[in-house]
């Protein structure tokens, strides 16, 4: 008879069962080592944010050293600038309109002819009021903020500064200006104004640069032509209405002050100011600011105009060169006919 021994084994579901456990422990295991909140990336996270932590605490001794000495007006640019002397990675300034417009002024005071026209510049104050700024942590960007009273903070989540674009300069400034009263007008491109005197007195600009508005922009007075004229003269040549200047070029314009009509010599007081000179066709012939006729782009005849204080005077001007420009070339060269 066969007999049977009484050792005990472990069956193939035992088996079985204890390789399934010891997976799923393993799974678990590496989830709890490897995943979004294991403990790999909680000390990830916890490396970051003591980076940020150190970012905010340079910051904040920068903004307290510039107070020091007794520095005012300190901006978030001022802070980048430091903590990159520290050698932390600040990118900067980002953001549209990084640079905001303070205020707007005119260089000088401006004085207009009545009836005539000036060219001016504003000048932007430009300050970093919306500027952003983001400091590099473990190859992520944080921004950096200063709150009011210059408390200094990093956000603890990270900004994609590939999405944020450069700040705009003056050349994408949204610029309107208008006259702040019925005595002048005024036309712009860019930040070059042109003001025509209407009446006389004082006004002054309505500038507005990307929607905000600033009032009471220069100081301008329009005064009225003092200065009497008799003629238009080139040298002791009295050119009159039915007269025709021949240009070829440019000349130097003479009006004089008032003379009697029955007056034939030549009068010792003249002047190239205070008058307005005008052309009906300024393709043909134009003058200078500083009294300069001069031809234009085309060729043909048109009519001269100067007016002083006791009226206007004309004369008919037939320009046989004009101006061309030479392609590719930033020179203009005068050719006849």
């Amino acid at each position: 008879m066969q007999k049977f021994s009484d050792k005990k084994g472990i069956t193939l579901i035992a088996l079985v069962v204890t390789i399934i456990v010891l997976l799923i422990l393993a799974g678990i295991s590496i989830m709890m080592l490897t995943g979004e909140n294991g403990i790999l990336g909680r000390a990830g996270e916890a490396k970051i944010q003591t980076g940020i932590a150190e970012v905010e605490e340079a910051a904040k001794l920068a903004y307290m050293g510039r107070l020091t000495n007794m520095e005012t007006g300190i901006t978030l640019g001022n802070i980048a600038t430091d903590l990159r002397a520290k050698g932390y990675t600040v990118e900067g300034p980002l953001g549209e309109g990084a640079e905001v417009v303070n205020n707007v002024t005119i260089a000088n005071p401006v004085t207009v002819i009545n009836g005539g026209t000036e060219i001016v510049e504003l000048v932007l104050d430009k300050g970093e009021a919306s500027a952003r700024y983001f400091a590099e942590v473990n190859g992520k960007y944080y921004e950096i903020i200063m709150e009011a009273g210059g408390n200094i903070t990093v956000a603890k989540q990270a900004t994609d500064i590939n999405t944020i674009g450069s700040g705009s300069g003056s050349g994408g400034d949204t610029i309107e200006v208008s006259g702040a009263n019925s005595n002048i007008t005024a036309t712009n491109s860019g930040t070059t104004v042109t003001i025509e005197g209407v009446s006389a007195g004082t006004s002054s600009l309505n500038v507005t640069v990307n929607g905000i508005q600033f009032t009471n922009v220069g100081n301008i007075t329009i005064a009225d032509l003092t200065e009497n004229v008799a003629g238009i003269y080139i040298g002791e040549t009295l050119y009159g209405t039915s007269d025709t200047i021949s240009l070829d070029g440019a000349v130097l314009l003479s009006p004089i002050q008032y003379v009697e009509e029955t007056t034939s010599t030549w009068p010792s007081t003249q002047k190239n100011s205070n008058y307005i000179w005008s052309t009906a066709n300024s393709n043909v012939a134009q003058v200078t600011s500083d009294g300069i006729l001069k031809c234009g782009t085309e060729t043909g005849t048109t009519t001269l105009t100067c007016r002083g204080a006791n009226g206007t005077v004309t004369c008919n001007v037939t320009s046989t060169s004009k101006i061309v420009t030479t392609a590719n070339k930033n020179t203009n060269r005068t050719l006849s006919g």
